[in-house]
């Protein structure tokens, strides 16, 4: 189950509580408003067609669907409410009907704490389901940790066939949740939960040069004085205390003198902080203790000040590649002070923090839990096509087979899409997209530019011939989209030649295939993807005859916040006399992300490898979340990654040994130039 849900807690970790503390919850799928996909309330994810139906139900009037044609999706619709009632056991109870699922489908309940982060519960009694059946009462139940803040709860469909659901029911200790009151024991509003109670009528440089100096001073107390660190003080709070002072002419008498009280002690050694921890073994930051503010009012600036004030003294004190930034980190606070405060609604708020987040110019930042806001901002639906710059050209890549429009091919180049030039397109979406290098940014760009809110979209295409024509698509559902090409988890190429997509590979496989391929003269492994399980470096096992160091880490500590010092180094292969001796060849470009690039610098270790292709994403280096207000988080590279000699990965990518790229001529002829490239090198 573990495994199941764990996609939910990147997707879905603090999605606002509709109705929670009302009588209608909505459970049996019949309230449905404005354009959401679901009914009101419920939330997708994962990868799976779903769907409301109005003529498969079992009670009522409407279902919910979920759908796969493939093995290896895993989705489901989920529901968030919070854990405001006294209780001991949780039970979720509905009506499921199965066609031809494969793998399994059922009922789940998981939980999360304060700070968002996902509580295994003991004894959660529950039954997969599969094979085709009609409709049947199923239950799940799990006793609801101490810590609980949240309870998510939902249907879920794993791998190929359909499963419908219906008729929810959610019971705490036997009674049914829509007879009881919430207590609101987790979340009770007090002085300021659910306003700060600040406003700035006008800002003048004076208030911006004071909110400046008290951004800094109030980071620099959160992660320095002692009482802070024991936990002691509602940090927010003594901020949105102090904010009036701004409009002060003694402002700086004001914030020396309430500094000073929060500094006694502040030069004895911190061993532990209420806001800050660390990952076990790993030494990436963990943002702790933090409010989410879920019910924020958008013309809050206390707020919008506590969100820009959270996050930029994150990355001052914790974000290991601040020095490569390519800006004044100070700089970029005065900046942002007038752009957040001057946001008047959801839309702008969000927009004003992705662009945040994209002047530390890392891959794995950006926003998530943004709400329908965001989605409906790029679009709710697409054009049936897979699209990739080559260059500063937008070429289309694939076309999906739901796609009813003709008149153009694999390889056309779009040059303008509803009568706007790509070019002008690309600016306008780079400006909320955050990346460590453009080769990150054009791949994330290229998977939004075809969204819109309209049910047909006019691209301009330059086609193969050289001539100029305009083509109407009809548009397509986003999570309906099908764009998808099989590729093998292990194939032979030229019958010497052995091919690994970590991908789609198990751990299971890989020692199968390794068997399989030992003998052969070279193995290509393509890093162009995100590995199916990390365990992708058991590979390790077969290519080393030795133990050898390939990566060393960098982190800060609680005492010299922001200063990075090496705490520790990576080790692959072990000693091993039968090791594979025969040619490697890894293939990346700007696909190849985090984990990918990881796996890259272990295995480029080995004997006879070489890395071939092109740019990768650069953010490599385990991943840190932070909360902000709104029930919005983000993430960043939170650990330092660097090679032995101390070279950098981040926002450069992975040294490459052999360059090659893709090009408009190989992807109109269907040719792989890496693969072609892998081949060549292993044949010399």
């Amino acid at each position: 189950m573990k495994n199941i849900f764990y996609l939910i807690f990147f997707t879905l970790l603090s999605i606002s509580c509709q109705s929670q503390n009302s009588k209608d919850y909505n459970f049996g799928f019949e309230s449905r408003t404005g354009n959401h996909l679901l009914s009101d309330g419920w939330f997708s994810w994962g990868n799976n067609k779903v769907k409301i139906e109005t003529s498969l139900y079992h009670s009522g009037k409407k279902s919910v669907s979920l759908q796969s044609d493939t093995t290896d999706h895993t989705g489901g619709m989920a529901y968030i409410l919070i854990n405001s009632y006294r209780g001991k056991e949780v039970t979720l109870e509905g009506y499921i009907k199965t066609e031809n699922v494969e793998n399994s489908a059922g009922l789940f309940i998981t939980f999360e704490d304060q700070q968002e982060i996902q509580i295994e519960s003991k004894n959660i009694k529950t039954e997969n389901l599969n094979g085709t059946a009609d409709w049947k009462k199923y239950t799940v139940t799990a006793i609801i940790p101490e810590a609980s803040n949240k309870i998510m709860m939902g249907g879920f469909l794993k791998g190929k066939g359909k499963a419908l659901f219906a008729q929810f029911k959610l019971y705490i200790d036997g009674k049914n949740i829509e007879e009881l009151s919430p207590q609101d024991l987790s979340q009770s509003p007090d002085e300021f939960f659910l306003d700060s109670q600040f406003r700035i009528n006008s800002l003048n440089k004076q208030q911006i040069d004071n909110l400046y100096q008290l951004g800094k001073t109030w980071g620099y107390l959160k992660y320095h004085s002692p009482e802070n660190s024991k936990g002691n003080l509602n940090w927010d709070y003594e901020l949105f205390r102090f904010l009036p002072n701004i409009n002060s002419k003694n402002f700086d008498a004001l914030l020396y003198s309430w500094s000073r009280a929060f500094s006694t002690g502040i030069k004895t050694d911190i061993k532990e902080n209420y806001y800050i921890d660390w990952v076990p073994n790993e030494g990436n930051p963990i943002f702790k203790n933090e409010e989410s503010y879920p019910r924020m009012k958008w013309d809050d600036d206390g707020m919008k000040l506590l969100a820009l004030f959270r996050y930029w003294n994150s990355i001052n004190y914790f974000f290991p590649y601040k020095d490569i930034i390519g800006k004044n980190w100070d700089l970029v606070l005065k900046d942002y002070i007038p752009k957040i405060v001057h946001t008047d609604d959801e839309l702008n708020y969000k927009l004003a923090l992705l662009e945040l987040t994209k002047e530390i110019n890392d891959t794995h930042a950006g926003i998530y839990d943004f709400g329908s806001v965001i989605d409906e901002f790029y679009g709710i639906n697409e054009a049936p096509l897979k699209t990739r710059f080559i260059g500063d050209q937008l070429v289309i890549t694939d076309i999906s087979k739901q796609n009813t429009a003709s008149g153009f091919a694999v390889g056309d180049i779009i040059t303008e899409i509803n009568h706007k030039k790509v070019n002008d397109l690309l600016a306008e979406k780079a400006k909320y997209i955050p990346a460590s290098n453009k080769a990150a940014l054009l791949r994330d760009i290229s998977s939004i530019i075809l969204k819109t809110n309209e049910n047909d979209i006019v691209i301009t295409l330059q086609q193969n011939n050289g001539k100029f024509s305009d083509i109407s698509l009809q548009t397509i559902p986003g999570q309906d989209l099908i764009l998808e090409k099989s590729i093998p988890t292990h194939k032979e190429l030229d019958h010497n030649i052995g091919y690994i997509y970590p991908a789609v590979i198990t751990k299971e496989e890989i020692h199968t295939v390794m068997k399989q391929f030992m003998n052969k003269k070279g193995i290509i492994i393509d890093l162009r993807c995100y590995p199916k399980e990390f365990s992708t470096l058991i590979l390790s096992d077969y290519f080393f005859p030795t133990s050898k160091e390939f990566a060393q880490f960098k982190a800060t500590s609680l005492q010299h916040p922001g200063k990075f010092e090496v705490n520790g180094t990576a080790k692959i292969g072990k000693t091993n006399r039968n090791y594979y001796k025969g040619k490697v060849a890894i293939l990346v470009d700007e696909t190849t992300q985090s984990a990918s690039e990881f796996i890259v610098m272990a295995l480029r270790t080995a004997p006879q490898s070489v890395v071939i292709g092109s740019q990768t994403a650069g953010a490599d280096g385990d991943v840190s979340k932070i909360l902000l207000p709104a029930g919005v988080s983000t993430s960043i590279s939170g650990l330092g990654v660097y090679y032995p000699n101390g070279k950098g990965t981040q926002r450069t990518g992975i040294s490459i040994d052999i360059q090659v790229k893709q090009t408009l001529k190989s992807i109109r002829n269907n040719e792989d130039p890496l693969i072609e490239k892998a081949v060549e090198f292993i044949n010399q």
